[in-house]
């Protein structure tokens, strides 16, 4: 593996290094990871999107994986313009950006890019007849998001679902379903609103229920 310390470009040797996808991590599902040969060297590879809130959040919700003694190093490979924020929070949290990655072959040829596209991990593959490409994303642990929408509540105020979906990249429906039990578990409950708008904030128990979860990942670091 090599870094170019100006580009931050990382380059992976075809011979030393294999794609691997749906590993387990810290129950975190990673659709793609690169793994060493001897299999002692585990780099998760996790898209980075959004706006500039999305990509905080999804740097948070992977700030566990290097708890894992195979994991040396995460990688976040970003879309759009990132600013110093993310960049402080990702480092602090050991993972590096890069726009890309390139997978060598023989006399140094490219034959793999990982890049984001939209939400997406996408693989191009230029060693095959055609240029396939191969979509993946990453998924997250329920507790995971769970946490980062009332980390999201707590830092924000009252928010409606639009603004909680987008904050924490979510889809509507599963946003509801999270919701839906938050409420009946009393971590959240709905704000009084003159504008018919119907907004959640935290409670005393959610804020205590935020410290367990924050608890719990700061043992497993």
């Amino acid at each position: 593996m090599a870094v170019d310390n100006n580009t931050k470009k990382f380059v992976f040797e075809h011979n030393e290094w294999e794609l691997k996808f749906n590993k387990s991590l810290n129950n975190n599902q990673i659709s793609v990871c690169l793994v060493s040969n001897n299999s002692e060297t585990i780099i998760p590879v996790i898209p980075i999107y959004g706006n500039i809130a999305q990509k905080i959040s999804i740097i948070k919700s992977y700030r566990f994986l290097n708890t894992d003694l195979r994991v040396k190093r995460t990688i976040g490979i970003y879309s759009g313009a990132v600013d110093n924020t993310i960049k402080d929070l990702a480092s602090i949290n050991g993972i590096d950006l890069t726009k890309h990655i390139e997978i060598i072959g023989p006399q140094e040829k490219i034959i793999m890019v990982l890049k984001v596209y939209n939400s997406s991990l996408v693989i191009d593959n230029l060693d095959s007849s055609r240029n396939e490409k191969i979509i993946k994303k990453s998924k997250r642990s329920r507790t995971n998001i769970v946490m980062s929408m009332l980390e999201s509540l707590e830092t924000n105020g009252d928010m409606n679902i639009t603004k909680i979906v987008y904050a924490c990249n979510l889809n509507y429906q599963y946003c509801s379903s999270i919701i839906e039990d938050l409420i009946r578990n009393k971590f959240i409950e709905v704000s009084e609103n003159s504008n018919s708008i119907i907004k959640y904030r935290l409670t005393d128990l959610g804020t205590k229920y935020l410290k367990k979860l924050r608890d719990i990942n700061d043992n497993n670091l």
